[in-house]
C-alpha cells in the first residue's frame, strides 16, 4: 500500500487519474506559483532523464506512512486529506526522488534540478528519521482508494 493526500473527499474504490498535478499546471501556465520550477524540472528530466516519468504526467505517493507524515510536517499541510492507496497498474514507470529538492537552491544553475532526478537526498537534521523519510513516488498509473487515513494515524 501507498499514501495519497489531496484537498478532495474521495471515496474508497474510486480511482485517481495520473496527472491531476500538470493538468493544473499547465492549465494556468505562469499564473501556477510553481510553473517555473516545474517547467525546469521537466526540462532537465527530457534531456537528460527520459526513462523516468514526467512529473507533470504522474500521480505522486509516498510508500510509507513515515513519508507521509514527514511530507505532512515538512509541507505544513492543513484541510487534506490522506488515504491508503494502491496502484492499479504495478508495472507502470514510476521514480523516487526527495521531494525537498523541488525548489532552486545553491548557485544558479540547473544542479538542484539534476539532483533532484537522480534521487540524490538532502542532508537531513533530524538524523533519526533518516533522508528516506523525505522521498516521494511518482508514477503513470492510476491509483485505487483503499480507505482514508485517520488524523491521529498521520500525526503518531
Amino acid at each position: 500500500m501507498a499514501f495519497y493526500c489531496t484537498h478532495a473527499l474521495l471515496e474508497v474504490g474510486s480511482s485517481v487519474k495520473p496527472g491531476n498535478y500538470g493538468r493544473v499546471l499547465r492549465a494556468n501556465g505562469y499564473a501556477h506559483a510553481a510553473a517555473l520550477r516545474e517547467s525546469i524540472l521537466e526540462d532537465v528530466r527530457s534531456r537528460s532523464f527520459s526513462h523516468l516519468p514526467s512529473r507533470l504526467d504522474a500521480a505522486f505517493y509516498f510508500d510509507h506512512i513515515e513519508n507521509a507524515r514527514a511530507y505532512n510536517q515538512t509541507e505544513r499541510l492543513n484541510f487534506v486529506n490522506w488515504y491508503e492507496v494502491s496502484r492499479l497498474n504495478v508495472h507502470a514507470m514510476e521514480a523516487r526522488a526527495d521531494f525537498r529538492r523541488v525548489v532552486p537552491m545553491g548557485m544558479i544553475g540547473l544542479d538542484w534540478a539534476e539532483a533532484y532526478w537522480r534521487g540524490i537526498p538532502l542532508p537531513f537534521a533530524d538524523q533519526a528519521k533518516g533522508a528516506e523519510c523525505f522521498t516521494e513516488t511518482f508514477s503513470v498509473t492510476k491509483l485505487r482508494i483503499e480507505r482514508r487515513v485517520d488524523d491521529e494515524d498521520l500525526n503518531k
